[in-house]
């Protein structure tokens, strides 16, 4: 599937994803503001390739509903295009993704948040590099580990030589709510340019028993106190959607995944 969209398209445009779809080429032409919601069914392997072109502004909304995918994402934001990217992987079925968002062009801007609840097997890797100069990213990762979850994740700032005065900034949180799962977290930073700012933070716990005794203490049960607690900590993970119709499309989202799955 290849598409070039533009400005005659809906404010909202959603579509739905297998492998028989790949490759999927997006292309977003020059000042286009758009909304996309792409939905993951099936299995196999798909290949994605988005472009920005300069002064575009683009929020890509991802749900995964397919069992034992592969994807391949590469996304070229070009001059003045600022990209949002916003990951629900919520359910129970493997996962194995890359993502690389490539700033080619003057002031291009990226944000990738993720939210995942892992209870099989996730492979994820994601990746900013920093191409031109004064160029910004920021990535936020929420990861909640059931029963048997097993979580490995990259999390790479990559800022090359023409890169100078470019921001890289990334965080990964992971919430631990069983013994049975094991979560590994890779925060990379790799810089060619000395004028540069550049961080990024890791943590790894538990849910917080005085939380979980408040909620007990006020009526909820064990289990829907972990769920009020998990709907919240992946609540961030909308923040960064600007329109106000796509972002309540994603809450609820997490939230009735959330709530379908058990956590305890």
């Amino acid at each position: 599937m290849s598409d070039a969209v533009n400005q005659n398209v809906p404010a909202i445009v959603q579509r739905t994803l297998n492998s028989a779809d790949s490759p999927v080429v997006l292309s977003f032409e020059p000042y286009t503001k758009q909304n996309v919601i792409l939905t993951l069914e099936g299995e196999g392997k798909i290949d994605v390739k988005v472009s920005l072109m300069e002064g575009s502004t683009v929020t890509l909304l991802w749900w995964n509903r397919g069992q034992a995918l592969e994807i391949d994402e590469t996304y070229d934001v070009g001059a003045f295009a600022n990209l949002t990217l916003a990951y629900a992987d919520l359910n129970d079925q493997t996962l194995v993704r890359k993502s690389e968002v490539r700033l080619i062009g003057e002031m291009a801007k990226a944000e990738l948040r993720s939210a995942a609840v892992v209870s099989a097997q996730r492979n994820l890797s994601y990746q900013m590099t920093h191409v031109a100069h004064d160029t910004t990213s920021e990535m936020g990762n929420y990861a909640v580990m059931g029963e048997n979850g097993i979580l490995s994740m990259d999390v790479i700032g990559r800022i090359e030589k023409n890169g100078f005065r470019s921001n890289a900034h990334q965080s990964s949180r992971v919430l631990n709510l069983s013994e049975n799962q094991k979560a590994t977290v890779f925060p990379k930073l790799y810089i060619d340019n000395n004028d540069v700012q550049a961080g990024h933070a890791q943590s790894i716990g538990q849910v917080d028993p005085e939380q979980l005794y408040y909620l007990q203490a006020r009526g909820l049960n064990r289990d829907e106190a972990v769920k009020l607690i998990v709907y919240g900590y992946l609540y961030p993970v909308a923040e960064v959607i600007a329109d106000e119709e796509l972002r309540e499309l994603f809450l609820t989202e997490i939230r009735e995944k959330v709530n379908q799955t058990c956590l305890t």
